[in-house]
């Protein structure tokens, strides 16, 4: 899936609350709760919720899911934002999908008008990312859609994670 995620300061919340409902009624912030399930996202300073999601079927849920709310995006968020490139996340159990495993590349947006030169101004003028969801089983099908059998098992690492690494296994 390809994303939008706003920078939506604690202000705008309620606002941006409004905007998301009237695209999908019942919409709003929102986060992980623990064991699963997504609540509504606790009070913070600022948000980086999924505002659009194309293609949207299948991916409704997602809509104002603030990828800040978890550590693998925050981080990634954070990396992106301040050196103005693009990062991504470690492995993540989706929203939507069942939970299956995915990777997000971050892109950063910065205001036209305003500098980027150093992380201070680059902080001050990050509207907000794109984003590109890829599911890890789909990436490997199309990958190995062509390739004859070997007789060998795939196994791939994130080598850069610091809890679980093992990102896919293919037998």
């Amino acid at each position: 899936a390809l994303q939008w995620l706003p920078r939506i300061s604690a202000s705008e919340r309620q606002m941006f609350d409004a905007e998301l409902a009237r695209i999908r009624p019942g919409a709003q912030l929102s986060e992980l709760k623990t064991g699963g399930g997504v609540v509504a996202a606790g009070e913070r300073d600022e948000y980086f919720p999924v505002r659009y999601t194309e293609p949207l079927a299948g991916n409704e849920m997602v809509l104002g899911f603030d990828a800040a709310s978890r550590p693998e995006g925050r981080q990634a968020l954070s990396l992106a934002g301040d050196s103005g490139s693009m990062a991504i996340s470690g492995r993540i159990a989706l929203v939507q999908d069942g939970g299956r495993h995915a990777v997000v590349l971050y892109r950063p947006i910065y205001h036209r008008d305003m500098l980027t030169e150093t992380v201070v101004q680059r902080r001050a003028a990050l509207q907000g990312f794109s984003a590109g969801v890829l599911r890890i089983d789909q990436v490997l099908a199309v990958a190995l859609r062509d390739a004859p059998p070997t007789g060998l098992d795939i196994h791939i690492f994130d080598v850069s994670a610091s809890g679980e690494q093992l990102l896919h296994h293919h037998v």
